[in-house]
Parts: C-alpha cells; structure tokens; sequence
C-alpha cells in the first residue's frame, strides 16, 4: 500500500513528515476506491478540498513517502495490525 504525504498540498499545518501523519485535525477521512471508479467519486467530492495519496497494492507492505520523497514509514502490514490489535485487547 504505497502513499505519498506530497499530494496533501492545501495542508495548512507544519509541513512536516511527522505533522501531516500524526496531527489531529477535523474532517479528515480516508477512503479506498476502486480504480473504475475513481472519476465518478472524485466528481461527487467536487467542491471540496481532497486528494489521492496512494493506491492498495498486493504488496504486504504499507509504505508511506515523505514531502520529500524519501521513505516515512515501511512495515509489514500483519506487524501493523498486530500492535493495533493489542492496543485494543489491553483496554479490555
């Protein structure tokens, strides 16, 4: 799953790598659409400020790209999903 913070470009915050992943801004959502319909979802989202940061790969990787190109984060997707999933299970 490669993305890229570079196309975040009406971002009006610090423009850094670390700001644009972690700060806690409203209204910010994140959505998978397939490539068939990508025209027709961007048309509905016409008169609102969006971008397209990435694609969903068979990789099983997830691979974030800095403002600057270089390489943000890259981990093993089942690594990720781990350490979320016990985060949850430690609140219980």
């Amino acid at each position: 799953m490669p993305a890229g913070l570079a196309g975040l470009t009406r971002y009006q915050g610090q423009k850094r790598d670390d700001y644009l992943l972690f700060s806690e801004s409203q209204s910010r959502f994140v959505v998978t659409v397939s490539p068939a319909q990508k025209a027709e979802f961007e048309n509905c989202l016409k008169g609102n400020v969006f971008a397209s940061i990435g694609k969903v790969t068979d990789e099983k990787r997830f691979i974030i790209k800095g403002l600057n190109g270089n390489i943000a984060i890259d981990d093993d997707i089942s690594v990720i999903k781990e350490s979320w999933q016990k985060t949850l299970k430690d609140v219980g």
